[in-house]
């Protein structure tokens, strides 16, 4: 997170870069939404499509648990994870080729912010 950089530039006397994976994205890709989730589809498809043998059973949910959440903020709390059981979405809807389109997108677009990055420095 931003403040593990901002404590190993400080440390370290270096400049350090941070950026969420999934911030390289457009805002709503193929109806999904921005922030991922964890190990729900968005994650399972990108695992899918990069080591499929580590995919395990994708449980089914009925219905997304409700994540507290305002904009712009991230919530972290152990209640939240337990509300969660592990996943926030529904990995059962993973799919190797979305999986596949988003990593060549998510690749192209951390390419396209490092050579910006270094132009800059």
């Amino acid at each position: 997170c931003f403040s593990a950089a901002a404590a190993a530039s400080t440390r370290h006397d270096l400049p350090v870069a941070y950026v969420d994976y999934w911030d390289l994205l457009p805002a709503d890709l193929d109806g999904r939404p921005h922030l991922p989730g964890h190990a729900g589809v968005f994650e399972s498809s990108l695992v899918l499509a990069l080591r499929p043998e580590l995919v395990r059973e994708r449980p089914a949910r009925a219905e997304q648990p409700e994540v507290p959440a305002a904009p712009d903020v991230s919530v972290a709390a152990k209640a939240v994870w337990a509300n969660v059981d592990g996943y926030t979405d529904r990995p059962v809807d993973a799919d190797e080729a979305a999986g596949k389109r988003w990593f060549e997108l998510l690749a192209d677009a951390l390419a396209d912010r490092l050579v910006t990055l270094a132009a800059a420095l």
